[in-house]
């Protein structure tokens, strides 16, 4: 019986790992995507700019 927690105890460890860790990759990933994003649409700013 003890035994068992301490195996449930160490799934839900790793398993929680794996989770925040997909979940900062996520995250990681919105916001480069985000700053790309941010850095496009001052770059297309920019060429208006040099057009007009």
């Amino acid at each position: 019986m003890f035994r068992l927690g301490i195996e449930a105890v160490v799934v839900a460890i790793v398993s929680l790992t794996v989770g925040l860790g997909v979940l900062y990759q996520l995250i990681l990933c919105a916001s480069a995507s985000i700053t790309q994003c941010s850095q496009l649409c001052k770059y297309k700013d920019d060429l208006n700019m040099l057009s007009d």
